[in-house]
């Protein structure tokens, strides 16, 4: 145990010796021995733990050890990339001439080697370090200096077909090197990195003259030499050319060959470039300026090959015409379903005001026709379209007007079957009747009525024929439109299509059938273009779906609907034709999205929903949902949101009010009910303005309010006397 502690001891002695002997040494520089005593002096110590990374205080606690930054300038740097790295690891990247430091602080005696990583390019460069390593001392290093060169190469090619002298080919416009026979060549100064290098035929060769052309002698120096450049020396010549089309008004285009030989093309037409090029020798055409005024794109076809024994005359610049939007603004939309289109195909759907554009851009000098595709359909309004069709200029179309007027009803009429009379009324602005216009005899009574808005004309259905009334613009006239045509009785339907194409007419009690054209002056075709038997008699209903495409008869004895394609050659059943309703369906309506039809159900109690195939017109996924008994009359609203019952018997009436499901299509009924006593209804009308109902009972024309909000119907706000007794039919023009 005596040992270990005498061991240390003498280490302690020996520290303390060491210790005073450096001291000793260093007052005593001069002495040789005394210096290499100090040396062993100094290694004891180290062994003993002294030196200058830490130190020891007065009071016992380790000092930390001080660090420094490595950091330096950057000067000639053009390129990108340049990374720089100290002791193999400490990375930093430069992209510009300045100062850089180093991440990494290093301690005071620890080494340091600043090297370039990664050579900047674009241009090719070459960055040297200088003062870039050495041992850190008790202050930063600041004066790293990396220089940044930029490298050159040479430029060269060859030359073929020399037979004359005197060739002296140029770069740059300043670098001359003459050649006397076929071969390669390089020009005697290189080019920078990032340059551009331009060779031309100084002097053609004469002795026999020759005409020498360049390929590939144009272009950016890039990093390593460039030996590809082509010339190419005949004895015949021949020039390179084609046409140029597309240009849009003073447009012109500016056209390179060869990377060098520059024209200048003013117009549509044909262009040739100013220099020959040699047989046998290249010519690449491009687009050196683009038109700009407007802005064109131009693309070249045939433009490269080597000329043969005659002129090039196919290069084929076309240039692009720039599109533009076209859109405009729209007022006064209260209906949904709004289509427009541009040029009878680019579609675009309008839900609200504001401001539209076409998803399609129109080509500068291309015309463009805005008009309506489909009208609203939610509500009865008409829409046009003001400064729609031009020509496409230089700018986008921002100043189409599309504005949208709701169609209220303009005259009303209503037909008598006893006394065999036609009344007729006026509305004002906005659908509510102002005054009576006069009456007409129809004999020998009127079963119904069916208004043609296109011809101005009135058809009125009588037991015996069709009569033709005409209905001049606001009650300009009403009278006889023309000749009456013999249809067999018992005709007590009739439905004009949304077209104005046809008549339909149908006997409700043996399901006979009948179109007649309407010619185009308005008159009714004697000659039924189509007859059919509908099945399933009596019918009490029918209706077109609003594109005019199906027609759909309700049978109330079978509780079927049968549906139709109506087309220029008459009606084809459509597949499936009969579909089920609940017991007795009374009357149909349908919604204005075309998307569904109801049938409401006089025995049963319903409203029967169907959902509408836009395409074949069959009808699927029927729903019964509540609705009332005995009813007779059935109406929309031409907003689609409120479907109305009308309910009667021989001294009573009243009109229940359902709400539908904009997106389902399901109905409710609203709770308010509208009773009429000893006045039962005989027919109802929806104005196509939405605001008022109108219906007949046996005191008169009526119109009450519709509530914008609920739907509902309520107060009188006029009763118009009628001419003859039991009225029958009721039908508005707009």
């Amino acid at each position: 145990m005596t040992r270990p502690r005498t061991l240390f001891a003498r280490a302690k002695s020996a520290c303390a010796f060491a210790a005073a002997s450096s001291n000793f040494s260093l007052s005593a520089h001069k002495s040789l021995a005394k210096v290499l005593a100090g040396v062993l002096v100094g290694a004891v110590l180290s062994a003993c733990g002294g030196g200058h990374s830490s130190s020891t205080s007065p009071t016992g606690t380790t000092q930390a050890k001080a660090s420094h930054a490595i950091s330096g300038t950057v000067s000639g740097l053009t390129g990108k990339g340049l990374v720089l790295q100290n002791n193999a690891g400490d990375d930093i990247a430069v992209s510009a001439d300045g100062s850089f430091s180093f991440v990494n602080k290093l301690d005071a005696g620890a080494s340091y080697t600043v090297s370039v990583k990664t050579q900047p390019t674009e241009p090719t460069q070459v960055c040297s370090v200088n003062k870039g390593s050495g041992i850190l001392g008790d202050a930063g290093i600041t004066d790293v200096s990396v220089v940044c060169s930029t490298s050159a190469f040479a430029v060269g090619g060859s030359v073929a077909g020399l037979q004359g002298s005197g060739l002296v080919l140029q770069n740059n416009a300043g670098d001359d090197i003459p050649m006397s026979t076929s071969g390669r060549f390089v020009f005697g100064v290189p080019v920078a990195s990032g340059a551009g290098y331009a060779v031309t035929v100084k002097t053609q060769p004469s002795s026999p003259a020759q005409t020498c052309s360049v390929s590939q002698g144009t272009g950016t120096m890039g990093s390593n030499i460039v030996d590809s450049v082509a010339v190419v020396c005949a004895l015949d010549s021949f020039k390179v050319g084609g046409t140029v089309s597309g240009l849009i008004g003073a447009n012109t285009i500016t056209l390179l060959n060869n990377g060098g030989d520059q024209f200048v093309v003013p117009a549509n037409g044909t262009f040739e470039f100013p220099a020959s090029i040699a047989r046998g020798g290249s010519y690449a055409v491009a687009v050196h300026t683009l038109p700009s005024s407007p802005m064109q794109n131009c693309s070249v076809s045939n433009g490269s090959g080597t000329v043969a024994s005659a002129p090039v005359t196919n290069v084929a610049v076309v240039c692009d015409a720039p599109t533009f939007a076209v859109g405009g603004t729209l007022s006064g939309l209260d209906g949904t379903g709004l289509v427009l289109q541009n040029n009878g195909g680019d579609d675009l759907a309008v839900n609200a005001d504001g401001s539209f554009t076409f998803t399609n851009q129109v080509a500068t000098g291309a015309a463009f026709n805005v008009t309506v595709k489909n009208q609203p359909k939610a509500l009865d309004q008409t829409c046009t379209v003001t400064n729609g069709s031009r020509t496409m200029g230089t700018s986008a179309v921002t100043d189409i007007s599309g504005s949208c007027v709701t169609g209220f009803a303009k005259m009303a009429f209503v037909g008598t079957n006893s006394g065999g009379t036609v009344t007729a009324y006026l509305a004002n602005g906005n659908g509510l009747l102002s005054g009576m216009i006069g009456a007409q005899a129809a004999f020998p009574g009127v079963n119904t009525l069916a208004v043609n808005e296109a011809m101005q004309r009135l058809y009125v259905i009588t037991d015996v024929g069709v009569q033709n009334l005409s209905i001049g613009a606001g009650g300009a006239s009403f009278g006889s439109g023309g000749a009456d045509v013999m249809v067999p009785a018992g005709i007590n339907l009739a439905k004009m299509d949304p077209l104005g194409r046809f008549l339909v007419l149908l006997n409700g009690s043996t399901g006979e059938l009948r179109i007649h054209p309407i010619q185009p002056d308005g008159q009714l075709n004697p000659t039924a273009s189509f007859s059919a038997s509908v099945n399933g008699s009596p019918q009490a209903s029918m209706v077109f779906d609003p594109s005019g495409r199906f027609l759909y008869v309700a049978n109330s004895v079978s509780n079927t609907i049968t549906a139709f394609t109506l087309s220029a050659d008459g009606l084809t059943s459509v597949a499936d034709t009969n579909f089920a309703t609940d017991a007795m369906p009374i009357g149909l309506a349908f919604h204005p999205s075309g998307k569904f039809l109801y049938a409401v159900n006089q025995i049963g109690g319903t409203v029967s929903k169907f959902t509408v195939n836009p395409l074949t017109g069959g009808l699927s996924g029927r729903v019964d949902e509540p609705g009332v008994s005995d009813a007779t009359i059935v109406a929309m609203h031409p907003r689609g949101k409120w479907l109305y019952a009308i309910t009667g018997s021989a001294t009573t009436s009243r009109i229940y009010t359902f709400t539908i499901d904009s997106v389902t299509g399901a109905v409710n009924e609203v709770g308010s009910r509208l009773p009429m006593a000893s006045n039962p209804i005989t027919a109802f009308y929806v104005d196509p303005g939405g605001l008022y109902v109108s219906l007949v009972t046996t005191e008169g024309l009526e119109q009450k309010r519709v509530d914008q909000s609920t739907g509902t119907v309520s107060g009188s706000l006029a009763l118009w006397s009628i001419y003859g007794s039991l009225p029958s039919a009721l039908d508005f023009t707009r």
